[in-house]
């Protein structure tokens, strides 16, 4: 590391100069003249003193968005890597963003053209938010690092692990590789990093934020990774519902979310785990 100031980059490692928070603040300070105003409520006070990890429901976009202009505090936000680079924004778009399935060719045609159009307005956002590239193939390991570097730093980290598979009438299933971050954050620091589950509520136009679940460094790694998976995303149903959330999938069977996870949530509390 050199003596200079290195800034934080969603494409490299470090960057020489700041991105561009002046464009990136008048960006959203626009959206947040258009967005509805939002209750932010904690059902504990967070510990403002330590970098935590928040886990969102992402809601097609409503949730990163919500948080974005809506969250108090400040935090580096997980976003599908491919939405973060101009060579690879255009075509995500097209396949995630417009659902052309039966579209025709001058539609088609129509929205490559909005897509590319977008790209410098992505740029100014994605760099702006300090997003880190979210990535599910061999460069995972870039997400990981960057991660547990941004934890270090002091920043809290927001991500959105739901992975379009129902889980029940609110959320879909998690992701199931996330909490590694936390094993790697306490290797470096030998500090247990909290996990708070939330939810952005559309219609209520409200954020919860749940009890939050500490690393256990001295657990099964495999065991404990799939534990906290089960908890933030039985919690993150539990919260929708507590609010009186439409639902998102109305066609799904409710599970019941909380004796699937009682065992866990016992022995976490008696470890002082789970506060």
């Amino acid at each position: 590391m050199t003596a200079e100031k290195r800034y934080f980059s969603t494409t490299w490692d470090y960057n020489r100069f700041p991105h561009p928070h002046l464009a990136y603040r008048l960006l959203r300070r626009l959206v947040r003249l258009v967005f509805p105003r939002h209750q932010v409520q904690f059902e504990l006070e967070a510990d403002r003193d330590e970098p935590a990890v928040y886990v969102v429901n992402h809601g097609d976009a409503y949730g990163p968005v919500a948080m974005v202009t809506q969250f108090p505090l400040p935090f580096r936000p997980r976003v599908e890597s491919r939405v973060c680079f101009s060579r690879t924004f255009p075509a995500f778009a097209m396949m995630d963003f417009w659902h052309l399935e039966k579209a025709g060719k001058i539609r088609r045609g129509f929205w490559w053209a909005v897509s590319y159009a977008l790209v410098p307005l992505a740029r100014v956002l994605f760099c702006g938010a300090e997003a880190i590239p979210a990535y599910f193939n061999e460069k995972v390991m870039i997400t990981i690092r960057k991660s547990v570097e941004t934890l270090c730093e002091g920043k809290n980290l927001v991500i959105f692990p739901e992975r379009r598979t129902p889980y029940s009438e609110q959320n879909e299933d998690f992701q199931a590789g996330f909490p590694f971050l936390a094993r790697r954050y306490y290797q470096k620091t030998g500090k247990r990093v909290k996990f708070y589950p939330v939810f952005a509520g559309r219609d209520k136009r409200l954020i919860r934020v749940g009890a939050p679940i500490s690393f256990d460094p001295e657990a099964d790694f495999r065991e404990h990774q799939e534990a906290v998976r089960l908890y933030l995303r039985g919690e993150m149903t539990h919260l929708a519902r507590g609010m009186g959330a439409r639902p998102r999938h109305p066609q799904v069977e409710p599970p019941d979310v909380r004796p699937e996870e009682e065992t866990l949530i016992a022995r976490q509390r008696e470890e002082g785990l789970l506060t």
